[in-house]
């Protein structure tokens, strides 16, 4: 689960870039594996900031719909393993293009 906060930069004609902070609640699980079988399972569930940016493509303001591209990071998202190591899960998600669409403008 995340909640997302953005500012809109601005309007170019169209082009309107966001950007803002985001916390995601993040469950992981790894299992280890070393050469003679022993198995380790190291868990995360906590919070976790992130960055979310992006921008929509929208014809003009009175449409009921627009294209939008949005981009997440998180950064840091580290598991502790229990021997003082960490296994590295940053993670950037493309959501290339969304179609956004808003029922109550039709009418």
């Amino acid at each position: 689960f995340t909640f997302e906060v953005y500012k809109f930069i601005g309007d170019y004609h169209g082009f309107v870039p966001f950007i803002g902070p985001s916390l995601s609640y993040e469950k992981f699980s790894v299992t280890d594996v070393n050469q003679i079988n022993f198995t380790t399972i190291h868990n995360f569930r906590g919070l976790k900031p992130g960055l979310t940016f992006g921008w929509d493509i929208r014809p003009n303001r009175i449409q009921s719909w627009y294209l939008r591209t949005n981009l997440r990071w998180f950064p840091n998202l580290n598991i502790d393993t229990h021997d003082g190591k960490k296994i590295n899960l940053d993670q950037l998600e493309v959501n290339f293009i969304e179609f956004v669409f808003f029922p109550s403008k039709l009418f």
